[in-house]
């Protein structure tokens, strides 16, 4: 499993898990042996580039069909830079054109093959998230996986995110949405010991929680539970305007001030709090009917709300970070820092 062979032997449970062990957290292998995930994103040949309206652009394109057919492809929904054509359109994937010049009919299993082979022989013991099926179907290499939560459940209209609007977790119909979308991935590898467990979501907009909620439409189901929660706390808007220095004409009017003060701070952090963690139980929840055994490795924060992390360290077994830094300070993480959770750098 790629663990750590002189290091001490641990209890094995056939299963990837996490132990402190002289004050230091670690993945734990199915056989007992510590475990530093160091892992590579997105192993696959699923790379390619628009051609749409741009074919000219290129000194060589092959015809579609013939032997270059596994490298030409479509794509919808980019998310940006693609503007011009609408964010879709027909693609070529040079690097499978050279795979099949080297390899020829049997490029996809060569390929694959010789992938492991270079992983391992460069240090590396994990297939990181978003690797491609096949090569998670036939690793040999401890990998995670990943599911992504999608469905018609609403976001929180009042707030923003770059890769789109926060789910609402309040909303009747997200935790079906999510028992819907990690079911599949659940499915396919929950009896593999070699799967270490799993992401959900990356990088959402935690930071329209703390002001989107309440500048959302009266009839936001999170705007609804957050007001619900107010108004057992404060009984009037009058009361309420008076402990967080507001002006607001009614509970339809309310909204998080420009400067909170310290009372303020409090309610909505409780409330951000309850939120992340009602999102994390739902998730981990999900995960669990199929896959009991494996680890929830959360949702890749790209910041650190704090009351976020404390809800992912209260459920989550690994907290998890996609940190865009060129070295990572110890002191950031440990001692009154630390979230008494293993941490693991997407």
């Amino acid at each position: 499993y790629g663990g750590w062979l002189k290091g001490p032997k641990l209890k094995a449970t056939g299963w990837f898990r996490t132990e402190k062990v002289d004050g230091r957290w670690w993945l734990v292998t199915p056989e007992g042996r510590l475990f530093f995930s160091l892992g590579i994103d997105c192993v696959g040949t699923w790379e390619m580039t628009f051609v749409e309206k741009r074919e000219r652009w290129f000194e060589w394109l092959p015809p579609q069909d013939g032997e270059f057919k596994p490298a030409w492809g479509y794509h919808k929904g980019a998310h940006s830079m693609a503007e011009p054509i609408g964010g879709q359109g027909r693609t070529f994937s040079f690097y499978r054109a050279n795979l099949i010049r080297k390899y020829g009919p049997q490029w996809e299993e060569l390929w694959r093959r010789n992938a492991y082979f270079r992983l391992r022989s460069w240090g590396f013991n994990t297939l990181g998230n978003w690797c491609q099926a096949d090569v998670l179907d036939n690793s040999s290499i401890p990998f995670v996986a990943s599911a992504g939560i999608d469905g018609d459940y609403r976001r929180i209209e009042g707030g923003g995110g770059y890769w789109g609007k926060m789910h609402d977790v309040y909303d009747p119909k997200f935790e079906p949405a999510v028992r819907k979308c990690v079911e599949w991935v659940t499915k396919q590898y929950g009896r593999n010991p070699l799967c270490i467990g799993y992401f959900v979501d990356n990088e959402i907009a935690w930071e329209a929680v703390e002001r989107g909620v309440l500048a959302s439409p009266p009839n936001q189901p999170c705007r609804m539970e957050m007001i619900r929660r107010l108004k057992e706390k404060y009984e009037t808007i009058e009361k309420i305007n008076a402990a967080w220095g507001t002006s607001a004409r009614n509970w339809d009017d309310l909204r998080v001030p420009g400067s909170m003060n310290a009372t303020c701070r409090e309610d909505v952090d409780a409330f951000v709090y309850a939120f992340a963690r009602r999102y994390f139980e739902i998730c981990r929840d999900a995960l669990r009917i199929n896959a009991p055994n494996q680890l929830y490795l959360g949702s890749r924060f790209s910041s650190r709300p704090p009351q976020v992390v404390r809800a992912a360290a209260d459920v989550c077994d690994v907290v998890s970070y996609n940190l865009y830094y060129s070295g990572i300070n110890s002191a950031d993480w440990t001692g009154d820092k630390d979230i008494g959770k293993p941490v693991i750098i997407g």
